[in-house]
């Protein structure tokens, strides 16, 4: 699957879940159901690019550097414990900036 495809249904799904809030019933609540769900859609996204960028190249199968598995799973651990997404950045990279220049 290429990076596009994975952009274009993030767009499908991001211009679904805004449209189906303002058809859904205007000045009424969002049942709970749906406020769970839409607070799944950012880290499904963001998971899906990560895992299209770290598992393929040139759409081919590949294996990870070791690198790119310890800076994931570093970002991982820094928003399970936080419970924010943008911790994910803030660990992650320079994790990877530094295993990546060592290596």
């Amino acid at each position: 699957m290429s990076v596009l495809v994975v952009f274009a249904a993030a767009a499908a799904g991001t211009y679904l879940l805004r449209i189906s809030m303002v058809v859904g019933g205007v000045g009424e609540r969002l049942d709970a159901r749906w406020s769970a769900r839409l607070a799944l859609v950012a880290p499904v996204m963001l998971s899906a690019i990560v895992a299209s960028s770290l598992f393929l190249a040139r759409s081919e199968p590949r294996v990870p550097a070791l690198a790119d598995i310890v800076a994931i799973l570093a970002s991982a651990m820094a928003v399970r414990r936080t419970g924010s997404i943008a911790v994910a950045f803030v660990v992650g990279f320079p994790v990877y900036w530094m295993l990546a220049a060592v290596t």
